[in-house]
């Protein structure tokens, strides 16, 4: 009997401690907020008008402006007259300063002068991405051989 007396004595005591270890243990909840603001901002990448090489034929090439913004938001895309500063005076310039005029459009038909927003027309679109094609046509003849450039300003207005 005394050996059945130690057993439980020694049992119960840790029996005491499981159920008063669970019965102290509580939950307590809270909430946490998480926030943003989501700011609309675009960016522009393009991918060149390239005409190659050119000859006394005038040539016809597209570029693309891709335009992705944050949100689904309109913009107004608008170009620049390049280095000549002017919309109508468009020209790729060599090294040693010969040109080579050419004029951007907004369709493939070639009627209507890609503008600045003030000058010629723009293209409207819409986020978050669009990719916008550039129809480029040279007009004259070359006055020497070289390798002839512009670089036009992309203005996304949004």
């Amino acid at each position: 009997m005394k050996t059945k007396t130690k057993i439980i004595s020694a049992i119960c005591p840790m029996l005491a401690l499981m159920a008063s270890g669970t019965a102290m243990a509580a939950d307590a909840t809270g909430t946490l907020v998480v926030e943003a603001t989501v700011a609309n901002a675009c960016n522009v990448s393009t991918s060149p008008v390239g005409f190659g090489e050119v000859g006394l034929e005038q040539a016809s090439a597209n570029g693309t402006i891709t335009v992705n913004c944050t949100v689904a938001s309109p913009f107004t895309v608008a170009l620049d007259g390049g280095q000549s500063g002017d919309i109508d005076d468009r020209a790729l310039t060599s090294a040693e300063g010969n040109s080579l005029k050419y004029q951007l459009y907004t369709s493939a038909n070639n009627t209507a002068v890609w503008g600045d927003g003030a000058t010629g027309d723009t293209v409207d679109g819409a986020g978050p991405t669009q990719t916008l094609t550039v129809y480029g046509k040279t007009h004259g003849d070359p006055t020497a051989a070289g390798v002839y450039t512009d670089s036009v300003t992309v203005t996304v207005t949004y």
